[in-house]
């Protein structure tokens, strides 16, 4: 709170403060922590210098059995499903590289790899193909060959994900072509060349073929839950190296875990700011969205029918420590929200930071009316400091929390006769904003 705020019948008097009804006073309300729903991505990681989304990852397994596991696809099964059930949300997808390779390099290629994948979950079939035949590696194709043998049965194993071109692999590529013009009607040459934009055309066909089986939709009813999404703007970010998950600050490090893409859904009046990232830059300092402390994640299962997001807010409230010498020490202060118990916090637990005491609240709910109050058995009164608020809803007119509009605390007195009512915006001029 700025000192001038401090001024009208505040921080003058001794407890129990007396605060005029109506009297509009600006609470220093640190950032809350905003809330993130990150579907996790670990077992769909890039190949070294490549944007193309896996459909599965396959491992081998000591010989030239492969293992495939969920991976791409099942991520878009997921993102389509988490759409339909919670509309609201929207969705942003981040790619993301190791610490290889010079920042200008990775930035653009965790670009390629974020515009792939928001590609094929929005079917945007040009743009995953255009991404996908300018920068894969043989191990790209090799893995969608391997997964489509164990899936579909096709004469297209080539022996294991090695990057290299041997005689299996082109066999592979060749039983390919041959399969998918005959269950697919495609035109595709009869040869053991290196897949060229065809191909990478017919292999976008073979992901969405799966895509509707795992739905249990047809293919053609695809666009219908591709629509369900709603994006930010803008919808895909790349961040290069600045945020890995793997050896945080050590350079030149090749890591599968960090090369990978995030698909992240947000309530829309919690969704970052993006500031920076403008042009052809991406500038960490001004990040909003991984910056720390910034936002709590909740991770989405697979298994999304059972979900329920994390609904709690985290607060912090402070007054100039000065303050605090006109209060008596056993000052507690009380939030109360909806049914759960009050939250208590004493005064004096409060850290101090550039002369300002912080006390930070867990477990609020969202959506729901907040009343908080200074309670002191010694002066046997209480201040309310504002009355069945809702914290999160931009338009009630007196809401606390800095992050929704910077808008004023209502202070009023408890006479332990009847709160003194909340006043609306016509009945009070409006304070100063909170300073940034």
């Amino acid at each position: 709170m700025a000192d001038e705020t401090l001024e009208v019948d505040v921080a003058r008097n001794a407890f129990p403060i007396t605060v005029p009804t109506g009297t509009l006073v600006t609470c220093n309300v640190g950032p809350r922590v905003k809330l993130v729903q990150i579907l996790e991505m670990e077992d769909v990681g890039f190949h070294t210098n490549s944007a193309v989304m896996p459909p599965a990852q396959t491992k081998d397994k000591g010989s030239a059995e492969q293992e495939v596991q969920p991976g791409g696809l099942l991520v878009a099964q997921t993102v389509l499903r988490f759409a339909a059930r919670f509309p609201d949300k929207k969705l942003l997808v981040a790619g993301h590289t190791d610490t290889t390779g010079s920042d200008a390099f990775n930035l653009e290629l965790s670009r390629l790899r974020a515009r792939n994948v928001r590609a094929f979950f929005a079917g945007d079939k040009a743009t995953w193909v255009d991404v996908a035949a300018g920068r894969h590696k043989v191990e790209d194709w090799q893995g969608i060959l391997t997964w489509l043998a164990a899936t579909r049965a096709w004469d297209c194993d080539p022996g294991g994900v090695d990057g290299k071109v041997g005689p299996k692999t082109k066999k592979a590529i060749k039983g390919f072509r041959a399969a998918f013009n005959a269950e697919h009607g495609g035109s595709l040459p009869s040869s053991d060349a290196a897949p060229a934009r065809a191909d990478w055309e017919a292999f976008y066909d073979c992901y969405d073929h799966e895509l509707a089986t795992r739905l249990s939709v047809k293919v053609e009813d695809l666009p219908a839950r591709r629509e369900k999404v709603r994006w930010l703007e803008p919808a895909m970010i790349g961040c290069g190296e600045h945020w890995p998950r793997d050896k945080v600050g050590v350079d030149g490090y090749k890591s599968q875990e960090n090369r990978r893409v995030e698909v992240l859904f947000f309530d829309e009046p919690e969704a970052p700011k993006l500031s920076c990232h403008t042009g052809d830059a991406c500038d960490a300092s001004k990040c909003d969205l991984y910056a720390k402390g910034r936002y709590k994640a909740t991770y989405i299962p697979i298994d999304v029918d059972g979900f329920v997001p994390e609904d709690d807010n985290v607060v912090v409230l402070g007054w100039p420590d000065a303050l605090g010498e006109r209060l008596p020490g056993d000052v507690v202060l009380r939030l109360t929200a909806g049914e759960r118990a009050p939250i208590e916090r004493r005064w004096s637990e409060g850290a101090v930071k550039d002369g300002a005491r912080e006390l930070t609240f867990e477990g609020v709910p969202r959506r729901t009316t907040c009343t908080l109050v200074a309670a002191s058995a010694e002066a046997a009164t209480e201040l309310v400091l504002f009355e069945e608020q809702v914290l999160d809803d931009p338009t009630t007119p007196a809401v606390w929390l800095r992050s929704l509009g910077e808008m004023p605390v209502v202070l009023t007195l408890d006479d332990a006769v009847a709160p003194a009512p909340v006043p609306t915006t016509d009945d009070v001029e409006p304070a100063p904003e909170v300073p940034a």
